[in-house]
């Protein structure tokens, strides 16, 4: 799906969704954007399961380094999951749009 629809609009993903929704039954409950296909299972798992617990790492503080921070989301997790894939397949990747 991402590699179809990833650069649509919010509203767009969700219109793309619907439209998935009439031609299959074995789709997730929520919108299937927010969720990757386990490998093992071939279950939908969403994203946000997938995010790792974060701390304030030991000795920051956190005024001066939060700039600089990276709080793993479901939308990082993601992005990282599918560039490995890339990566592993030996493909180049492009990231486009505004930081953050």
């Amino acid at each position: 799906v991402w590699g179809i629809a990833g650069a649509l609009p919010a509203a767009e993903q969700v219109k793309l969704d619907q439209e998935l929704r009439k031609h299959s039954r074995q789709m997730p409950t929520g919108c299937v954007f927010d969720f990757g296909v386990d490998e093992v299972s071939g279950d939908w798992v969403p994203w946000s399961s997938r995010v790792p617990r974060w701390e304030v790492p030991a000795g920051i503080q956190l005024d001066q380094a939060l700039p600089s921070l990276l709080v793993p989301t479901a939308v990082s997790v993601r992005n990282a999951h599918l560039q490995e894939l890339h990566r592993q397949a030996g493909r180049g990747v492009l990231l486009v749009g505004g930081a953050g």
